[in-house]
């Protein structure tokens, strides 16, 4: 985790051994359908609940991002859940939010996407790539674009 990045979770609350019960996250997934990976299991246990606002580093414009399943439940549709799983390869289950926009969403294997409005992009390998990216410390990287 890039230092930037640790400051801004830390400002949100966010604390090195941090753990939360996540029991409530189990069963907001059973309701709806969706699988909760262990890998999501374990960066839900440290990070569920952390709603962090900070100034964009190359542009100033301000962000913010919630690690938070119902929010990212109600962020987009099933279909556009199921769609990103297809282009992906593999099923992705939503945890959060960025910018009211984008749903997050994570893979069994601990992969990181975004979408919103059709886009899909790669935040990270793993949880905290994510964040790195979230923060502004790593690229997204484009994976489907509606306008191409």
């Amino acid at each position: 985790m890039g230092v930037r990045t640790e400051e801004i979770l830390k400002n949100a609350g966010w604390y090195t051994g941090r753990q939360v019960d996540i029991s409530g996250y189990e069963r907001l997934y059973r309701q709806r359908g969706y699988e909760m990976w262990p890998v999501l299991a374990e960066f839900l246990r440290e990070f569920g609940g952390v709603t962090a606002s900070y100034e964009w580093p190359t542009k100033g414009d301000e962000s913010w991002f919630e690690i938070n399943p119902a929010e990212g439940l109600s962020g987009t549709d099933s279909s556009e859940i199921a769609r990103c799983a297809r282009t992906v390869g593999e099923p992705l289950t939503p945890f959060g939010l960025q910018d009211s926009v984008t749903t997050l969403m994570m893979s069994p294997s601990g992969k990181v996407y975004g979408t919103m409005d059709g886009y899909l992009g790669l935040y990270g390998n793993s949880g905290e790539e994510a964040l790195d990216c979230l923060c502004g410390e790593r690229n997204l990287i484009p994976l489907r674009d509606p306008r191409r």
